[in-house]
């Protein structure tokens, strides 16, 4: 009995644990009508709790159908004790220290008087971590100039506080000293802004993640004192990984960059005015996480429907925009915006890429760049070439169960791990009897037996020799014996 005791308040301790390691995480401040327009809403998220929490690969959910993940425009992703991070749809925040993530489904309504607007952010999984429902009756406001705050526990019309603690609007009818608190607290925000000293400003643009062996795309931004665009110069790259690279700022075209092992890498740049200066004007760096890139053809289709199945088996969104899939003869290439989630599937049917049945044997995924990502044809190299009709339905179930576990495979194994698993089990799956049969029934003597047949020969011809011997010995004095008969000795 005390042990079941223990097990259920354990059991309890771990449940509300859980719960509570994700209850840090709060919705804090909503801008969903900011007086320079829709491009500059925003919203705020702030960690309640005592401990730090990675939100990279979180998700913004514009309703509870729809949702994204965050992309990290500035910061680490890990957000701190008592820290703020700010959601947006642009990158216009160099003036906030604190971090900053992008959506694609960001979008904040301000006609919503009539009809609730939800918004939520989630985990990785999709777990709801906070959420909020709100309309234009309950504050905020362009013509206000306030935002939608969270202050004890209840949303309110409130000053505009990004990065800073929520206060109401109604303090504008308090006492002259919440006046003067008000008017500090607005000063110094305007003051952060407008005393900032004019420097020359360089931003990466980059996916904070990318693939083993796929080239990532970098691009870069720099503005002068005036933030007008700066084409003069040159940078120098360094990405962490041992390589480095050195460019003309003349040269605005993008370039990428091949991470070939997992890990997470600080990207730097330095921007120096002058081509010959030593000591950059402007530094920008970032995190790259790197992972496996488990993209695979894990289904092809037969002859009268042969359908081409593409698998995400990756943590992350992958865009295929610009790959292309390849045969001898044929190639099609994959539109732009196409993009596959995680652990998803796309099929594409033969009317759109026209490949048939006597593409599969050349079949491949590639890059953008042209390079192969996964070659279908690898698995078909494996299988026996004289197998007999009997077990040819075998050899199709070895396959499909090859595909299942490169599909249930974790980051860490590629194609080429899973190829000795296509062999292993082709070897199960084929009866042994069948393969050994020729060596069976075969009449060839071996090494042992080839000793005894020798021995057994050289008896046979002695024998035979000796017979031999012995029949023409006798044969001899029967015919002297018959031959002097014939004869006779006349006297003269």
């Amino acid at each position: 009995m005390y042990k079941k005791m223990i097990l259920v308040f354990l059991g309890v301790f771990l449940f509300f644990g859980f719960n509570i390691a994700f209850a840090n995480i709060l919705i804090n401040e909503i801008m969903y009508a900011p007086t320079e327009g829709g491009a500059y809403e925003w919203m705020e998220v702030f960690n309640s709790g005592n401990t730090s929490v990675d939100i990279n690969d979180w998700r913004f959910f514009n309703n509870k159908d729809d949702s994204s993940p965050l992309r990290l425009q500035k910061g680490s992703g890990v957000l701190g004790s008592g820290e703020y991070a700010i959601i947006t749809n642009t990158s216009n925040w160099d003036s906030f220290s604190g971090m900053v993530f992008s959506s694609s489904q960001f979008s904040l309504p301000d006609d919503s008087l009539k009809y609730n607007t939800y918004k939520a952010i989630s985990d990785s999984s999709k777990q709801i971590i906070d959420f909020v429902t709100y309309d234009t009756s309950l504050g905020g406001g362009k013509e206000s100039g306030y935002s939608l705050s969270k202050i004890s526990n209840s949303w309110l019309s409130g000053v505009a506080t990004p990065g800073l603690k929520n206060i109401s609007s109604s303090l504008h009818n308090d006492t002259t000293t919440n006046i003067d608190s008000i008017q500090n607290i607005t000063e110094t925000i305007i003051n952060t802004k407008t005393s900032e000293i004019p420097k020359i400003k360089t931003k990466i643009k980059a996916e904070f993640y990318t693939f083993v062996g796929i080239p990532l795309d970098f691009d870069i931004n720099t503005t002068g004192y005036s933030d007008e665009p700066l084409s003069y110069g040159k940078y120098f790259w360094n990405f962490g990984d041992g390589d480095s690279n050195e460019t003309k700022a003349s040269n605005t075209n993008k370039f990428t960059h091949t991470f070939f092992y997992e890990g997470e890498y600080v990207v730097t740049v330095q921007y120096f005015t002058n081509y010959y200066s030593i000591k950059p004007d402007a530094i920008d760096k970032i995190t790259i996480k790197v992972v496996p890139a488990d993209i695979l053809i894990s289904k092809v289709g037969d002859e009268k429907d042969f359908f081409v199945e593409i698998f995400n088996n990756t943590n992350y969104a992958v865009d295929f925009s610009g790959w292309a899939l390849l045969s001898n003869e044929k190639s099609f290439i994959l539109p732009k915006n196409t993009i596959l989630e995680s652990k998803k599937k796309i099929i594409l049917s033969p009317k759109i890429t026209n490949f048939n049945i006597l593409d599969k044997d050349t079949l491949k995924l590639v890059n953008k760049q042209w390079e192969t990502i996964f070659n279908y044809s690898s698995i078909v190299s494996i299988l026996p070439t004289e197998i007999s009709s009997k077990n040819t339905s075998k050899v199709n179930l070895s396959i499909s169960k090859v595909s299942n576990n490169i599909i249930q495979s974790d980051l860490d194994n590629n194609f080429n791990n899973n190829t000795n698993l296509l062999q292993n089990v082709l070897d199960t799956d084929i009866p042994k009897n069948d393969l050994l049969a020729s060596a069976v029934k075969s009449d060839v003597p071996t090494k042992d037996n080839l000793i005894y047949f020798i021995f057994i020969l050289f008896i046979f011809l002695g024998i035979g020799a000796s017979a031999t011997y012995y029949i023409r010995n006798n044969n001899r004095k029967s015919v002297s014996i018959v031959n002097g008969d014939d004869f006779e000795i006349l006297d003269e």
